[in-house]
């Protein structure tokens, strides 16, 4: 479950301070501990933090016991709220591991820079969730496709949506159909480029059939291979033909640029 940026303080006419809202804040990340364990489930709640006498913009998250196993601080805060009181992040922070892989939060504003989601990136996430007050748009489209992440977001607005390591938008909310969505997302992926694997991709077609889907996206020249068999694991297809992610083929291309430049 993941929860708009610091909902509890949104569309709500009391006026109060800072500090009235870390307090408040408090009790609802007791009361989110709660929801967790009862339900089984891992929570991200975006509420305000403190610490060393710093105010944050937060996403806690609480695993399937109703334990905190990690804390995202909104690394780029809007000037507003920086005049508020409210502190930015840290440009590092740690990836937040579950059972699924490591995961990653980014909080509305955050969208404007590439720097928070190529920290997470570089940790290996999976899912990198949004917690936002403006629905994002086009821009979420582009952070999956450009970090080839799963990327969910849970905003203040019409739109809340799941997009694909290929961009695509998996599901969505709007305004003819708000409040939740619950959408299926399969982790056992591997985005390649098409050319430097034609006739590795045939093999794997031939011998593992319908227990794989591929996915070639011609003007682009990207193939996505997917799993489609709890048995089989992308890792060991990986493994077994020789692949390497389109991303790992850029690494290894600007290293051998780097070292043919004077």
């Amino acid at each position: 479950v993941c929860l708009p940026e610091v909902f509890p303080f949104e569309y709500v006419e009391a006026k109060t301070t800072l500090s009235e809202k870390v307090e408040i804040s408090e009790k609802v990340l007791e009361q989110f501990s709660g929801f967790s364990r009862v339900n089984n489930c891992y929570t991200i709640c975006p509420v305000f933090t403190s610490s060393g006498g710093r105010v944050y913009n937060s996403a806690v998250v609480f695993d399937r016991s109703g334990k905190k196993i990690g804390q995202y601080n909104k690394i780029h805060e809007t000037v507003g709220m920086i005049k508020y009181g409210v502190s930015c992040g840290a440009l590092f922070q740690p990836a937040i591991k579950t059972e699924f892989g490591p995961v990653g939060v980014q909080i509305c504003y955050d969208i404007n820079w590439d720097d928070g989601w190529k920290m997470l990136k570089e940790q290996d996430v999976k899912i990198i969730f949004w917690c936002s007050a403006f629905d994002g748009g086009r821009q979420l489209n582009m952070k999956a496709l450009r970090y080839k992440c799963i990327v969910a977001s849970s905003t203040n607005k019409n739109t809340s949506k799941l997009c694909d390591i290929s961009g695509e938008t998996l599901t969505t909310t709007g305004i003819w159909d708000p409040n939740f969505y619950c959408g299926q997302v399969n982790l056992e992926k591997i985005f390649l480029p098409s050319y430097d694997y034609l006739k590795e991709v045939r093999e794997i077609e031939l011998k593992y059939g319908r227990k794989v889907r591929i996915r070639v996206f011609h003007e682009e020249e990207w193939t996505i291979i997917e799993s489609l068999s709890p048995d089989i694991y992308i890792e060991d297809i990986a493994r077994e033909f020789g692949l390497k992610s389109h991303d790992e083929g850029l690494r290894e291309a600007e290293i051998i640029q780097g070292k043919s430049r004077v």
